[in-house]
């Protein structure tokens, strides 16, 4: 049987350190939530250029695929080119919303 005390939990001793605790799981969200973005791009070191960030290695699939059927005629060029860049628009909205709710749980 569980009683009113049971189901209430225990205050915390010391509220500076439970915020503390907070605060680091926060930043580690944030991190991940960057880790994650970093992660699912390509850097590619250019001598002019300098590092340039190319999209995922399956979003490089699709749009070679995308470009080697419009090549071979097996699509409209204009068909392709709308494929790829509703899917670029797609990603990139993904990329602002994990970027944002990063910085929302380092501001809560």
């Amino acid at each position: 049987m569980v009683t009113a005390t049971d189901a209430v939990p225990a205050a915390p001793a010391d509220s500076a350190s439970v915020a503390a605790s907070v605060t680091q799981t926060l930043r580690l969200g944030h991190g991940a939530v960057l880790r994650a973005i970093q992660g699912n791009t390509v850097n590619v070191p250019l001598p002019v250029l300098g590092t340039v960030q190319l999209p995922p290695l399956d979003s490089l699939a699709l749009y070679g695929g995308l470009a080697t059927l419009a090549a071979v005629g097996l699509m409209e060029w204009p068909v392709a080119a709308a494929i790829g860049v509703g899917h670029l628009l797609v990603q990139q909205q993904h990329f602002r919303f994990l970027h944002d709710f990063g910085e929302a749980l380092e501001k809560a």
